[in-house]
């Protein structure tokens, strides 16, 4: 017979994180469909290629998560009728902010990616203009 050893999920610690993209899947809830993005985290230590996850809706109006969210990595406004094609997301790096739930009735706290962001390109140094 097998001998189990309980294991507990650790929440990745509230905070900033670069993460990539790994994927976004069709999920169906008693509410209808929504997408579960999943990231990928890239910092250096502990939480190294750890998961986190976030549960977006299918509504793309102005002030819907998946609409801010996409315009946010893509450091532009998606216009009105405009479709936009989420594949180009993938596989790209962004800053995440993590936070953590309110433990729940059996004490259980998980992550949760509250907000998406791109990575801003390093500026460049200014250059001094040559005197005469």
């Amino acid at each position: 017979m097998p001998t189990y050893t309980a294991t507990d999920y650790e929440p990745v610690p509230p905070g900033l994180y670069t993460a990539r993209l790994e994927q976004i899947e069709e999920a169906t809830s008693q509410h209808g469909t929504y997408y579960r993005w999943c990231f990928l985290i890239e910092d250096a230590g502990e939480q190294k290629e750890r998961k986190v996850y976030a549960n977006v809706s299918e509504k793309f109006g102005p002030q819907s998560k998946a609409r801010r969210w996409c315009e946010q990595m893509i450091g532009r406004s998606i216009r009105k009728g405009e479709r936009f094609d989420t594949d180009e997301l993938l596989g790209r790096s962004y800053h995440i902010m993590v936070s953590n739930t309110p433990e729940d009735e059996r004490g259980r706290v998980f992550d949760s990616v509250d907000n998406v962001h791109r990575i801003r390109p390093k500026a460049e140094p200014e250059r001094e203009e040559a005197h005469e």
